[in-house]
């Protein structure tokens, strides 16, 4: 089959299978939270909480983290990066299962670097409190944190940082292999998450990775080595998906790498692993 026609099927069957999840999930479903850092300063989330929620995931999604949130609640508008980024597919799939979401956006929508991730945990930390007050999720239901790609990084800098409100942890495609395109972090940690201070980290880890991944960040031998580092971790999985079709940029949106074509067996798997 020629090249454009594979990457045409793979962007049909990706419209085709984001609006069957959609079913289980509405516009009205999603709420735009700001959270006010300073006078200069705001991040914004999706929030999707379901009628009787058993868990809350918060979403940090790959490359440069920018989703594009705008709009208003029943209105949230995503940019390209959010529409195609595995979590933000992924999202409804959980609330379905009963999670509510919460999918972070950057400071002021700018595009984050690597180290501005390590440095993301407070915001975090304090987008959870006020989601908690502003939608009445209950402090007891477990919190799991949800990296994908880049995303990796700010997952594991939470986790690290706050691991107050962490229930458990999830890493998809994590970056343990950063280039160039992470600055100076590559340099701090030539293994990217996995030189991260994360054997101290004492809760549940999923490291999910995909066996076509191609990308040189995230290479799929990495996922034992890299779930090896939480050695305080209770309970602790790396689990390797296959059945992706790799085409075009190997680190890019349609590839296996952002799981494009695994969506909905990647979440359930993530499910799962939470225990829900």
């Amino acid at each position: 089959m020629p090249r454009l026609y594979r990457v045409l099927l793979l962007c049909g069957l990706a419209i085709a299978q984001t609006c069957a999840l959609a079913r289980d999930a509405t516009v009205q479903d999603e709420q735009l939270l700001a959270l006010r850092l300073d006078a200069a300063r705001e991040v914004k989330a999706m929030v999707m909480v379901p009628d009787q929620p058993k868990a809350v995931a918060i979403l940090y999604p790959g490359d440069s983290g920018a989703i594009g949130l705008s709009g208003s609640t029943g209105m949230v508008i995503l940019n390209q990066l959010g529409l195609f980024d595995f979590l933000m597919r992924a999202r409804n799939h959980f609330f379905k299962r009963g999670v509510a979401v919460i999918a972070l956006d950057t400071v002021n929508g700018q595009q984050m670097t690597a180290s501005d991730r390590e440095q993301s945990a407070l915001v975090a930390a304090a987008m959870l409190d006020q989601v908690r007050r502003q939608t009445g999720l209950a402090p007891s239901l477990p919190v799991w944190v949800i990296g994908s790609r880049e995303g990796s990084i700010s997952a594991v800098a939470l986790a690290v940082l706050q691991p107050s409100p962490v229930s458990g942890l999830v890493l998809v495609s994590s970056v343990t292999r950063p280039g160039a395109a992470q600055g100076d972090w590559a340099q701090q940690r030539p293994a990217g998450v996995a030189s991260m201070v994360i054997g101290g980290v004492d809760k549940p880890v999923l490291v999910l990775a995909n066996q076509d991944d191609r990308c040189p960040m995230s290479p799929v031998d990495d996922a034992k080595s890299l779930l090896a580092g939480f050695s305080s971790s209770p309970r602790r999985e790396a689990k390797v998906m296959t059945g992706d079709n790799p085409v075009g940029d190997a680190c890019g949106r349609v590839s296996p790498h952002n799981f494009f074509a695994l969506v909905a067996p990647a979440a359930e798997a993530i499910v799962q692993f939470m225990g829900l």
